[in-house]
């Protein structure tokens, strides 16, 4: 006879839960390998995209920078139309000392006005006004898109739009072409990029044709360069705004900066 109780119900004998079959211990799955496999998919992802990003964002920038030339290109023209010619690279005092550059007057040709009225003409760019006029307001025509803002000469306030200044250029300083003296528009450079220039927007001061250096993105000279890839944007007298490529000959591109530029066509295929 078995001297385990009998169960109150039934009056069987009860089961001893010792005596019960023991049921297999289930291995809990560890969801640290799914985490780790879910992280890197999404990091092989993001490693495959970010190219694509950061090409999509170089051109949105080299297209805005364009446009930022021909506007200022346009504002060029208007000031020509009315002026009979273009503006000087910069407004000299009665002793010839540079007071304030064209950028200051092209102005009202760029929607800028009441900038241009709050800009004191009978003074220098650098008096204590006009300075703290130029360093709250920089129209953003002025500065490409694409410079990252950092480095030793990056402000705010400076651009990085060009002239070429000297004999047989665009401008000679107090002095600029007129259209009918130039003899190749599409040819000529009017306007080129300068990254990192240090030049305040208002400053009397561009590049230098005798001293500057006709290679594109030249890393040991000031010249025609930009943060774009493999070259730099520029206008031309008839308005046109052309990519030029880090190869192209230095004394090509110091031939189209000169008022009697006439390309031969090999010379017009290879830019």
């Amino acid at each position: 006879m078995s001297d385990q109780p009998a169960c109150p119900a039934c009056g069987e004998p009860a089961c001893s839960p010792s005596a019960a079959p023991a049921e297999p211990v289930k291995k809990r799955s560890c969801g640290c390998w799914t985490v780790f496999f879910a992280l890197l998919g999404i990091g092989v992802l993001v490693a495959l995209l970010l190219p694509s990003v950061e090409t999509a964002r170089e051109a949105a920038g080299r297209a805005q920078c364009m446009n930022n030339l021909k506007q200022l290109a346009l504002a060029l023209h208007i000031y020509e139309s009315e002026h009979g010619q273009f503006p000087p690279a910069y407004v000299a005092d009665n002793d010839g000392k540079p007071m304030y550059g064209w950028r200051v007057l092209i102005l009202p040709y760029l929607e800028q006005s009441d900038l241009y009225e709050e800009f004191k003409l009978d003074e220098p760019w650098d008096s204590p006004h006009n300075l703290a006029v130029a360093k709250e307001s920089c129209p953003t025509v002025f500065r490409c898109p694409s410079v990252p803002t950092r480095g030793p000469n990056d402000d705010p306030s400076s651009t990085n739009y060009a002239m070429i200044v000297g004999p047989g250029c665009f401008s000679e300083g107090t002095t600029s072409a007129d259209l009918k003296s130039i003899r190749h528009t599409d040819q000529m450079i009017m306007l080129v990029e300068v990254a990192d220039s240090g030049i305040l927007w208002t400053e009397p001061r561009d590049l230098d044709a005798t001293t500057m250096s006709y290679q594109i993105n030249d890393p040991d000279k000031p010249g025609i360069s930009s943060a774009h890839p493999d070259g730099a944007n520029a206008a031309f007298v008839d308005g046109h705004v052309h990519f030029l490529g880090n190869e192209l000959r230095p004394e090509l591109v110091r031939k189209m900066t000169r008022v009697d530029a006439e390309l031969t066509d090999e010379e017009k295929e290879n830019w």
